[in-house]
């Protein structure tokens, strides 16, 4: 499994590029997910907003957006871009770390691109709950290795 990770933006990662790259890995070995391509980007506002308008005619900021390039099951092809302004002003205003605001919208995408969904309240509370457990995943396997935490 191939992962890229492209900052765009001129906000700090809240952890390198290294242990991003290392828990996506952990998480899509946990998933199965053994072959493909997944490129991480982390852009400003300006940059989400014009990509929500054009892909979702959304015109405003968002935090994430993933996009599934790929239909075959078990092989993954897609690009996430994540907005760090966002991440960084919902981690406060959700008193998160900025680091766990930042895993949580990966593996928010993740799910999306996996075939999750959160329109309706029962697919919504199923993709919280996985969501949940896989950062929790993600945050034991962090803590683990590089005796961070991200809670």
């Amino acid at each position: 499994m191939q992962v890229n990770i492209e900052k765009l933006d001129n906000e700090r990662l809240p952890l390198s590029k290294r242990i991003i790259r290392a828990a996506i890995l952990y998480l899509l070995k946990f998933l199965k997910l053994k072959k493909g391509q997944l490129n991480i980007y982390f852009i400003d506002k300006r940059r989400i907003r014009l990509l929500n308008r054009r892909y979702l005619k959304k015109d405003k900021p968002t935090d994430v957006l993933s996009f599934n390039l790929n239909e075959k099951k078990g092989n993954i092809l897609a690009e996430i871009f994540i907005c760090l302004a966002l991440a960084k002003r919902n981690a406060v205003l959700y008193k998160n770390s900025f680091a766990h605001e930042v895993m949580l919208y990966i593996i928010h995408a993740i799910l999306h691109i996996l075939g999750f969904d959160d329109r309706s309240k029962k697919e919504r509370r199923l993709m919280l709950n996985k969501q949940e457990s896989l950062l929790s995943l993600v945050s034991s396997y962090i803590y683990s290795r590089y005796k961070i935490r991200i809670n």
